[in-house]
């Protein structure tokens, strides 16, 4: 709910200031195999790890949500261009691969990202997350 919140409110800046949001999609892939290998405490500790990791790597003012099971939406506001995202993209997807000590054994979470930005204020907050959903 307060990703939601928060991309509508950022939409609704883009009718006062001339900018452009990105909003990334990432989803772990192969998860279940952790949940199913190690458990749902390992699979717990994991989404923990990556949503650590994503939080540190982002810019100040940008929001990452876990956005549902191994799903995480990351909100990036005042965008200057295509390079900021794949930027963006390059360092989510380095910070969500990072290794996770899990007892005696490791895990390396990987990820597929999809990537949508906007600068038109109409354009509605679950549409542009489908359409980072649909760009993964």
């Amino acid at each position: 709910m307060l990703l939601v919140d928060r991309l509508d409110q950022a939409l609704a800046r883009l009718d006062r200031h001339r900018a452009t949001i990105g909003v990334l999609f990432l989803d772990l892939d192969r998860f279940k195999m952790v949940n199913d290998s190690r458990g749902h405490a390992a699979g717990d500790h994991v989404l923990q790890e990556v949503a650590r990791g994503l939080s540190a790597t982002v810019r100040r003012g940008d929001t990452v949500a876990r956005f549902g099971g191994d799903e995480f939406v990351i909100l990036c506001e005042n965008l200057t261009g295509d390079e900021v995202i794949r930027s963006a993209r390059r360092e989510d997807r380095n910070r969500a691969r990072a290794t996770v000590r899990l007892r005696r054994t490791r895990a390396l979470p990987q990820c597929s990202i999809g990537i949508a930005t906007s600068d038109d204020w109409r354009r509605g907050a679950e549409e542009l997350v489908r359409d980072a959903d649909s760009a993964m």
